[in-house]
């Protein structure tokens, strides 16, 4: 795989994009309305590999805590280095900001995604029960 960039998103059809990435990888997907207008305390990113948006992740900044709100992959561009690189990116962009920390809920059995977020030093800090569709989310945090 080519080396992955990621960035902020640019214009209606990144945002189409992101909205697409969503669609297929989240059940609570964000439209292309709701990426496009993030209100100014958001950041949208995109990962892309040779050019083509293949990954994007939502975070938060407010209060000097990163809330990382959505991250989701391509299955086709998984275990690729994508998710880590949108993890960095998200925590560099998080600490330009002056945030500290970086939290984020997931839905407990959701075996990758806890293992990335495990990989960069995330701790199960509380559970939500019944909170995706009867599945329990697991809150999340780290030090940055």
């Amino acid at each position: 795989m080519k080396d992955i960039v990621c960035r902020a998103i640019d214009g209606k059809d990144e945002a189409v994009r992101a909205a697409y990435i969503e669609s297929v990888c989240l059940d609570t997907a964000w439209s292309e309305a709701q990426i496009s207008d993030l209100p100014n305390y958001a950041v949208y990113i995109g990962a892309f590999s040779d050019g083509s948006m293949c990954g994007i992740a939502s975070v938060y900044l407010i209060a000097g805590e990163a809330e990382i709100m959505n991250i989701a992959v391509l299955p086709e561009y998984r275990r690729n280095g994508v998710g880590d690189a949108l993890m960095h990116t998200v925590f560099s962009i998080a600490r330009e900001k002056g945030c500290t920390a970086a939290t984020l809920e997931v839905a407990d059995g959701n075996v990758g995604a806890i293992a990335l977020y495990e990989k960069h030093n995330f701790v199960v800090s509380g559970r939500r029960k019944g909170f995706y569709k009867g599945v329990d989310a697991l809150n999340m945090e780290k030090t940055l």
